[in-house]
């Protein structure tokens, strides 16, 4: 089974980590759209036995046939911590799934990391008043937590 994380378009581009092959998610991705997904090199290794994923159906529910195109091969990231072995991931675009699904987001900005979270916090709320923003935090703040038994053992 593979780890569903929803995610913005521009989200890989924006942690310096473009497509492998294929293409990110874009402005053709709605909800009118025909449905898109991204894999991870995890996935196309263990579900596809290491072929091209580009191009292939994939159902998104364990029941359906195929019912989405994978336009897009991704590195392996680790969303749970550097120390983790990277999981079969598919990304889904926000942009087509369900609003009450959980969604990542990345943004790259100049501002103090103290200012970060109030003002995305104030962008999202103009956007749409039902967002509730959790777990905003630094990419450095991210890792240093996924890492943070290994520093104490260390210390």
């Amino acid at each position: 089974m593979a780890d569903p994380q929803s995610v913005f378009p521009r989200f890989f581009a924006t942690l310096g980590a473009p497509p492998l092959r294929g293409r990110e998610f874009d402005s053709r991705d709605t909800t009118t759209s025909p449905k898109v997904v991204l894999v991870n090199e995890t996935f196309a290794r263990e579900f596809l036995g290491g072929a091209d994923p580009v191009g292939r159906g994939i159902g998104l529910h364990s029941t359906q046939q195929a019912d989405a195109t994978i336009v897009g091969l991704v590195r392996n990231m680790h969303h749970d911590g550097v120390r983790r072995n990277p999981v079969p991931v598919v990304y889904l675009p926000a942009t087509q799934d369900d609003p009450g699904f959980a969604r990542m987001f990345v943004v790259k900005s100049a501002l103090p990391p103290s200012e970060l979270g109030s003002t995305v916090r104030h962008l999202a709320a103009e956007l749409s008043s039902e967002a509730a923003l959790t777990h905003v935090q630094t990419l450095g703040e991210r890792v240093d937590g996924s890492i943070l038994r290994d520093r104490l053992w260390a210390g």
